[in-house]
Formats: C-alpha cells, sequence, structure tokens
C-alpha cells in the first residue's frame, strides 16, 4: 500500500515538516516559524507567504536518517500522526530555498 509513496509533509501553526522516503533512507526538511513571528505554517498559502514575504522569520533545518522499522511502517506512522501526501515539486522547491 505504501510502496509508491515517496513524499509526505506534516503541518503545524508553527512548523512544516516535508519528508522523501528513498529506498534506504528518509529525508526532511523543516520549517519553522521563529517565536515573534505571527504567520501560520498549517496552510499551503501560509506557507507560500511566509516564505516569499517573511523569509527571515522562519529557520530551516534538514537531516536524514535509516529507517528504524520497514520504510513502509515508517511511513504509516508518518500518516497515524497526520502527516498527508505530498509532492517532489514541493520538495524541489524547498531544496532550491536551501
Amino acid at each position: 500500500m505504501y510502496e509508491k509513496v515517496r513524499f509526505l509533509e506534516h503541518r503545524t501553526p508553527d512548523s512544516c515538516i516535508v519528508f522523501h522516503f528513498q529506498e534506504d533512507e528518509q529525508e526532511l526538511i523543516a520549517i519553522q516559524k521563529k517565536s515573534e513571528a505571527s504567520i501560520d505554517l498549517s496552510t499551503v498559502e501560509g506557507i507560500h507567504e511566509a516564505l516569499t514575504k517573511t523569509p527571515t522569520s522562519l529557520s530551516f533545518f534538514t537531516s536524514k536518517k535509516n529507517y528504524n522499522d520497514s520504510r513502509e511502517m515508517e511511513i504509516h506512522l508518518l500518516i497515524e500522526q497526520g502527516a498527508v501526501l505530498s509532492d517532489q515539486s514541493f520538495w524541489n522547491s524547498l531544496k532550491e530555498i536551501l
């Protein structure tokens, strides 16, 4: 069921984390709003506005890790925690920003 999933994202008002699932490892890009910022990263519009108008109010973090469980189990656990499908174009645009 999860074999074809390559990208997930998890959004809250304070952060947006995008996951890229590769064969042997997963990579993530996290966008976090700085505490004084009055932006909402839980919507596409809020993320776009923050990236284009107030990028200094954001901090970025990237990470890679090998899978602890199976790749599919890690995808399943993230979906249970509220992650949703994402796409490669969003991932690529974040990579360009970094």
